[in-house]
């Protein structure tokens, strides 16, 4: 069987431009090759376009992702071994309501090709990542590393956490212990959005081991009283912003405290 990739070779090498074509011939062959590229990166579902992703796109695949505006096609099998959520997901029925005439159902299940389509509310990013980790792949190098950005490792985890791939999950909080800041490395962090973005998602995924570090960021940082930075901080909850003001408050203690006892001078009762 021919898949549709390799049909697309066959058409792009059947337009291919001939020295001896008049140069009109010419224009008009590159102009169907880049309107059959465009055309075969879009798809229209239930009437809104989105665009093929570029890799997980596979033509004989049997379920069809949406993610934000773009779709992936890929294969059951694949998705069902490694996550018990996909698998609960994709091998449950899907009833349909019956409406209040009782005959025409209120919502039906979306086929684009006769392939059911599933809308996910994650991020494209972190889902084609999550899907590089758990199919095959065909290069030799690990889509992850100590290399990629952390706040893409940050997505990854959230994802496969939400669809129970453990070993993905596992790999990942690997790579994020060797980056993201310890008692002995504040390096990750260089202004108050990175702290933040940790614990907005270590709360999400109930990985409380890289709270303190980023608390205590916060909490000896020095704030500046500009729109930007008071916006930032009130994206945390008032608990959590509470919490960062206590352990300044209670910081700056010490430090009085460490000062007056290296002076020789009584500490002050609280």
């Amino acid at each position: 069987m021919i898949t549709a990739r390799a049909a697309s070779g066959i058409h792009t090498h059947s337009l291919s431009v001939h020295y001896n074509q008049p140069e009109e011939q010419v224009i008009f062959s590159r102009h169907v090759r880049r309107t059959h590229h465009s055309q075969s990166r879009s798809i229209t579902i239930d009437g809104i376009a989105d665009r093929k992703h570029k890799k997980h796109w596979y033509s004989d695949g049997n379920i069809i992702f949406t993610v934000e505006n773009v779709t992936f096609r890929v294969f059951k099998s694949f998705l069902i071994r490694r996550s018990e959520v996909m698998a609960l997901v994709l091998t449950v029925p899907q009833p349909n309501e019956p409406s209040e005439d009782n005959h025409t159902p209120h919502t039906q299940q979306s086929t684009f090709d006769g392939i059911p389509v599933v809308s996910l509310s994650d991020a494209a990013r972190d889902f084609a990542l999550l899907l590089d980790m758990i199919l095959p792949q065909t290069c030799t190098s690990p889509p992850i590393s100590s290399e990629t950005p952390w706040g893409q490792l940050l997505g990854l985890a959230q994802v496969a956490q939400k669809y129970g791939v453990d070993d993905v999950l596992a790999q990942t909080v690997v790579i994020l212990d060797g980056i993201l800041p310890t008692a002995d490395n504040l390096g990750a962090y260089t202004g108050l959005k990175e702290p933040i973005c940790v614990i907005e998602w270590a709360r999400r995924c109930s990985l409380p081991q890289y709270l303190p570090m980023a608390f205590y960021y916060l909490a000896t940082i020095q704030w500046s009283l500009n729109t930007i930075d008071l916006q930032t901080i009130q994206r945390l909850p008032p608990s959590d912003q509470v919490r960062v003001q206590h352990g300044r408050a209670k910081l700056q203690s010490e430090v009085i405290e460490a000062a007056l006892t290296r002076w020789g001078i009584p500490a002050l009762d609280p």
